[in-house]
């Protein structure tokens, strides 16, 4: 197994690693794929109804970096945009069927954890309907101990992370103390502070390609455990953790 790159950002107590929580975007799959994705279907109703492409335009915008890319294709083509019309491509683009693919380091680090005998959850954090058709199509499911969609609590919005709800939830489920599991995710601005307080192993991946790639912590208490530069590496952080050499 390559090993591609950790940074240990505190010094970690050996313990035993039950289980791991994944985030999703950007974490298990590239979220431009889904942006790129919904884009192509917002570009496809507008075909449909106005008969203007705009599929080029809304990519080349967006991968630009431009800010609200669809706002600025729509400006460029109708006189005045309707909220009606805004709302209606919104909904469009998170009901959307995404064509999206899991990364391979994800693939094989969840086979490699499994077959160690690690209890596998996803907290799924964002608007339910469209998480759910992301994990309908990553075809995960089957392979999960538990899956958790926050927007399904108590709340809605306020339980998506940094929520702690989501946290206490899947370790009932997994039945496995916090302090015995490991958060993964790679937004360093709301994924880590509520399991570091919780007392887990939180682990940050950094994809060159992610959307929170350059983002850096507010403070220590944002900060991850451990930064990996690749899901291949987090087996060998388990056993570092499991097995530390004295």
């Amino acid at each position: 197994m390559i090993r591609t790159g950790i940074t240990y950002n505190t010094e970690i107590t050996p313990r035993t690693l039950k289980g791991v929580i994944f985030d999703l975007d950007d974490t298990l799959y590239p979220y431009r794929q889904f942006v790129l994705s919904g884009y192509q279907a917002v570009a496809e109703y507008l075909q449909t109804v106005f008969g203007v492409n705009v599929e080029k335009e809304l990519v080349e915008k967006y991968l630009s970096g431009e800010q609200n890319a669809l706002e600025g294709v729509l400006r460029d083509h109708f006189k005045v945009v309707e909220d009606s019309l805004l709302q209606k491509l919104s909904y469009v683009f998170m009901a959307h069927i995404p064509q999206i693919a899991l990364y391979e380091d994800a693939r094989v680090s969840m086979a490699l954890l499994i077959a160690r005998g690690k209890r596998i959850g996803v907290l799924a954090d964002g608007p339910l309907g469209m998480q759910r058709n992301k994990m309908a199509v990553l075809g995960l499911e089957p392979l999960l101990d538990c899956v958790l969609y926050s927007d399904e609590l108590i709340g809605g919005e306020a339980s998506w992370q940094p929520c702690r709800d989501p946290f206490y939830i899947i370790s009932l489920q997994l039945e496995i103390e916090l302090e015995n599991m490991a958060f993964v995710g790679d937004n360093p601005l709301v994924d880590f502070v509520s399991p570091n307080e919780l007392g887990m192993t939180t682990i940050q991946v950094v994809r060159p390609d992610g959307a929170h790639a350059k983002d850096a912590p507010l403070n220590k208490h944002y900060t991850a455990d451990i930064t990996i530069s690749s899901l291949y590496d987090l087996a060998d952080v388990f056993q570092e953790i499991e097995s530390p050499v004295l």
